[in-house]
């Protein structure tokens, strides 16, 4: 009787190590995912602002670069106002992505 717990402990031991390993698994591959997902994130953005800084380095006028700046701002869902905007051209305020 006691070889047959035994056994029956090893097998339950056994499944869980198995049930772990999967959940082990499942996780990891989970976060790989939400990794990559936030990489892809970070690269779409980081192509929006090389774009938005382009168009406000060759803006033809203010009108232009304000503009741009504006598109920038939309990147974090911050609504700049005029002033805003032109507190940041004068270094008196941040745009945080």
């Amino acid at each position: 009787m006691s070889l047959l717990n035994s056994i029956l402990e090893l097998n339950a031991k056994q499944l869980q190590g198995s049930l772990a390993a999967a959940e082990y698994d499942r996780l990891y591959n989970d976060m790989t995912e939400r990794f990559r997902q936030q990489i892809d994130t970070i690269d779409n953005k980081s192509a929006f602002v090389r774009e938005v800084l382009q168009r406000a380095n060759l803006a033809m006028s203010d009108d232009e670069r304000h503009l741009a700046l504006l598109m920038l701002s939309e990147l974090s869902g911050q609504s700049l106002s005029e002033q805003d905007l032109n507190a940041f051209l004068n270094g008196e305020k941040d745009i945080e992505l």
